[in-house]
């Protein structure tokens, strides 16, 4: 009966668990004591030893009840108490039918079980989260469902991005710095009494480069323009000196809507403020537009854009390529995220993918979330240009 009992203990947690309510073994194990303190015949204080035990929050107690009616109490099961009711004393024996207490050998045997079921069950728990996860990694945007998106989202939210710094003209204080700092150091001799003790040292300033991002809404590229708005949200947050522009047929500067602290409100919005959103592209117009009212505000030889196409321009491509040329000679780094990367073989023959990946830094899939990652991991490994990269990543 003590393996019934543990059995029992263990289906409730999971229950429990798929309800909303965090279980874990200790919790189990206090309650296989409060058990053999109260006994296990009268219903009441069966109900109140498992809820002193596995009830941590006053809003978890409506759920509870609901579940342990269920479990415990439901007609279409064996009442599971009157089947572990045999820890009381022989009746025959004694000629009382009051409940008794649980042998401590039996308690301590029994918490002992309830700890290694607990244990099993989240190393079981923690083997199928994983692979869940490694499956929700891999898998396309444009094929996951409502649950997995927003999963998805929240997660982007954790990737550490921190993208390489560079070295400004203007330095600081530091006392390994690289060059003697002799305006401070002449300094002090008056204050040391006309000695000069020692040297003060500086260095080059390391500051964040602007990051900046242009990101396609037409319709083919719809549901990688959100999860990378999340992604670009999160980005904000942390992080100064990130812009971020929409285009689909015009050109929508959507920067002073990022940083907010409810990233999914924040998406809305810009999706929302977007007029063009889901519709037709002009990649080169948009790109055209950009270069003549931002390009000179924004970027520098220290500046990182990231253009988020698939490349599928009906307008002149000349056009285009003239552009995407203007706007990677303007960056430190050009980097183009196409969506159409996650097909096998795929080929750059459209016109408009020739011309842009003929001025690029270097090329990523972004149609999941484990490519996403390595966007981030590539972004904080960014250096200038030492040659255009022709090349898919």
């Amino acid at each position: 009966m003590q393996s019934r009992l543990i059995d029992n203990l263990a289906g409730f947690a999971r229950l429990l668990r798929g309800a909303g309510l965090t279980i874990g073994s200790e919790q189990l194990v206090q309650s296989v004591r409060a058990l053999g303190l109260v006994g296990l015949r009268d219903r009441s204080d069966f109900y109140w030893a498992l809820a002193g035990s596995l009830v941590t929050r006053p809003e978890h107690k409506a759920v509870f009840d609901q579940a342990f009616d269920l479990f415990w109490w439901s007609h279409s099961r064996t009442n599971p108490v009157a089947e572990l009711s045999v820890w009381r004393r022989d009746d025959t024996a004694t000629g009382d039918d009051d409940d008794t207490q649980v042998p401590l050998n039996l308690l301590l045997d029994a918490s002992a079980a309830a700890a290694d079921a607990g244990d099993k069950e989240r190393a079981t728990d923690q083997r199928d989260s994983a692979a869940a996860n490694e499956r929700l990694n891999d898998k396309h945007f444009d094929q996951m469902n409502v649950d997995e998106l927003a999963a998805v989202k929240q997660r982007l939210g954790q990737l550490l991005f921190d993208p390489a710094p560079y070295l400004a003209r203007r330095r600081e204080r530091s006392v390994n710095g690289d060059a003697i700092d002799w305006r401070r150091s002449l300094r002090s001799i008056p204050r040391n009494g006309g000695t000069l003790l020692e040297f003060a040292r500086n260095r080059r300033r390391e500051e964040e480069p602007t990051l900046v991002l242009l990101c396609d809404i037409s319709g083919s590229m719809q549901i990688y323009s959100r999860v990378l708005l999340h992604f670009v949200c999160a980005v904000a947050q942390r992080r100064k000196n990130t812009h971020a522009f929409l285009f689909g047929t015009q050109l929508t500067n959507v920067s002073r809507y990022l940083g907010g602290a409810n990233i999914d409100a924040t998406v809305d919005r810009i999706t929302g403020e977007t007029r063009d959103f889901d519709g037709g592209t002009r990649i080169g117009a948009a790109l055209a537009e950009f270069n003549k009212q931002w390009s000179r505000r924004l970027l520098s030889r220290r500046s990182i854009v990231i253009l988020v196409s698939d490349g599928l321009d009906g307008e002149d491509s000349s056009t285009l390529e003239h552009e995407v040329d203007r706007l990677h000679r303007s960056c430190r780094h050009l980097m183009w995220l196409n969506p159409l990367l996650r097909f096998t073989g795929f080929e750059a023959k459209a016109s408009g993918i020739k011309a842009i990946l003929r001025h690029v830094d270097s090329v990523h899939a972004i149609h999941s979330l484990r490519h996403v990652g390595d966007v981030a991991a590539a972004l904080a490994t960014a250096v200038p240009r030492r040659g255009v990269v022709k090349s898919f990543v």
